[in-house]
């Protein structure tokens, strides 16, 4: 099953059940940003700390920065990035956060 055939058939839980994809206009962005991490976990079995991390790293910031703002070393902010990266199975941190904005695991 693909990536996004998982997506979809988790998105189906948390639609209600008179809505469908035919017209309603129903999108991934109209959920809350937490029921789009829930689905992004589930997709990439990621942790809500490497989502947040991700989600600092698509906005620009640094390791040395992340580390600041969430208070833990340069050195946690680097693993919790190259465990996101190894997980969704992409070749860098740029090709992760790409991945996540595709599948809107994060917003920026």
């Amino acid at each position: 099953m693909t990536r996004h055939a998982i997506l979809l058939a988790s998105a189906d839980d948390l639609l209600e059940p008179d809505d469908d994809r035919s017209g309603n206009g129903l999108e991934l962005t109209d959920m809350p940003a937490n029921s789009r991490r829930a689905l992004g976990a589930k997709l990439y079995s990621l942790t809500a700390r490497e989502i947040e991390v991700l989600t600092w790293v698509a906005r620009g910031k640094s390791a040395w920065e992340i580390g600041e703002i969430l208070d833990i070393a340069k050195r946690t902010v680097d693993e919790h990035v190259q465990t996101a990266v190894r997980k969704m199975g992409a070749v860098n941190r740029t090709h992760a956060v790409a991945l996540a904005i595709r599948d809107r695991v994060i917003t920026i």
